[in-house]
C-alpha cells in the first residue's frame, strides 16, 4: 500500500510494520473485494477509487 502523505508533507513520525498491515481488516476486506468482484486492488488508492465509485 501506499503512503497517504504527500511527498511534499513531513515525513510520518510513525508507520507499522508490513507484516502487521496484513493482518489488519482493511487488508482482509482488499482481499476479499479482489476475490469477489475478480479485480487487481495493489495498494490503498485503488481500493479507494474502487470503493468510491
Amino acid at each position: 500500500m501506499t503512503s497517504p502523505h504527500q511527498e511534499s508533507g513531513p515525513a510520518p513520525v510513525w508507520e507499522p510494520d508490513p507484516a502487521e498491515t496484513e493482518k489488519s481488516v482493511l487488508a482482509a476486506f482488499t482481499r476479499w473485494a479482489e476475490r469477489e468482484h475478480g479485480i487487481d486492488l495493489p495498494d490503498y488508492d485503488a481500493l479507494w477509487q474502487w470503493a468510491a465509485c
